[in-house]
């Protein structure tokens, strides 16, 4: 009969031995992952704790300041109160000097004691509001920024801003040298691109393109229009001239205006969208009341993907949003179209 192993004593308590040590070690290691996944919470709740208190802290920053940084202005009989930082977010100004313990006892003051500024409120307002806007913005000083015109006055608003001493390039952009440069159809470039005339003798469209192309920054032509068939204005429904910008890609054609890429203003109240005219007659206030020897001022806004058309005789500035995903990518071109003989149109130097 063969014999039975048994299982000794000494062999039990081994074994037994090794079981509780080998519980323990796991009790163990339990533990530490506990303890350690409770450190990581508590860790990750301070770092949820500290992100938002991040946020409440940039949200509020510009609420939280002392009483002493608050400015009271009385500008035309009007009251306004802003903060010193606001005033003196561009440095140089009249606005940065008012803040100034220099000048501090020598500007005129209301009864009320607040700083009196004999200027237009509307226009002022304006431009604080965009002031404000850029002192809470994140974006550095050095980034580049023009103030946007307001429609109902911009002349009255660039007086304002070179009256309190704004450097010309807050104001207007950077006014550039544009030439006329390519043709499609009967026209002729003279005075070295900067006069185009429709020369044929029968009503024809006829398209002109600037030589630059423009993606960023806010640029300025000035146009004149010198030479009309008729001295009448572009209402008037024989009288046509188109004004704007197109896609520098985009083939040329007589018919430019009809390009799926082109933006701008013609005659008979027209405002063309992608190469399509607005529903709305008069889109955005258009009139075409433009005439002979009016002088407009064609401005692209690539920061903000608009351009606007000022006629500077009316006082009237007129504006178009560019969808540059399916319309007017950039880069843009200066974009012009001629329709009757002898109709003359020049950049200004």
């Amino acid at each position: 009969m063969a014999n039975s192993k048994h299982t000794t004593p000494r062999e039990l308590s081994t074994y037994t031995r090794h079981s509780d040590r080998s519980k323990t070690n796991e009790h163990k290691t339990r533990q530490q992952d506990s303890e350690l996944k409770e450190h990581q919470d508590k860790e990750k709740e301070k770092d949820d704790d500290q992100h938002q208190f991040d946020i409440e802290n940039f949200q509020m920053k510009r609420f939280i300041s002392p009483s002493e940084d608050m400015v009271y202005l009385n500008v035309g009989g009007e009251q306004f109160v802003t903060l010193k930082s606001t005033l003196t977010y561009i440095p140089n100004t009249v606005l940065t000097l008012l803040c100034s313990p220099q000048w501090e006892e020598k500007i005129p003051k209301d009864k009320h004691g607040h700083i009196f500024l004999d200027c237009d409120p509307i226009s002022f307002k304006h431009l604080l509001s965009q002031l404000r806007e850029w002192s809470c913005s994140h974006k550095s000083k050095n980034h580049k920024k023009v103030f946007d015109s307001p429609l109902n006055d911009p002349k009255g608003f660039r007086n304002l801003c070179r009256q309190l001493g704004f450097d010309q390039k807050y104001v207007d952009g950077i006014y550039r040298q544009d030439r006329f440069n390519k043709v499609c159809g009967n026209a002729i470039l003279e005075d070295n691109g900067l006069i185009a005339t429709q020369i044929i003798n029968y009503h024809h469209y006829c398209e002109i393109r600037g030589t630059n192309v423009y993606s960023t920054g806010i640029h300025r032509l000035q146009l004149k229009i010198e030479r009309r068939r008729r001295s009448r204005a572009l209402n008037n429904g024989n009288d046509w001239i188109f004004i704007g910008i197109i896609w520098s890609s985009t083939p040329m054609q007589e018919r430019s205006f009809d390009s799926p890429t082109a933006y701008g203003w013609a005659g008979q109240k027209q405002v063309y969208l992608k190469g399509n005219v607005a529903n709305i007659e008069g889109y955005g206030g258009w009139d075409s009341d433009l005439c002979e020897n009016d002088t407009v001022e064609l401005i692209m806004n690539c920061n903000e993907k608009k351009i606007q058309l000022f006629n500077q005789r009316t006082n009237k500035l007129y504006e178009i949003l560019i969808d540059i995903v399916t319309g007017c990518p950039f880069p843009w071109q200066l974009h012009v179209n001629l329709y009757y003989p002898d109709d003359l149109l020049r950049i200004l130097t």
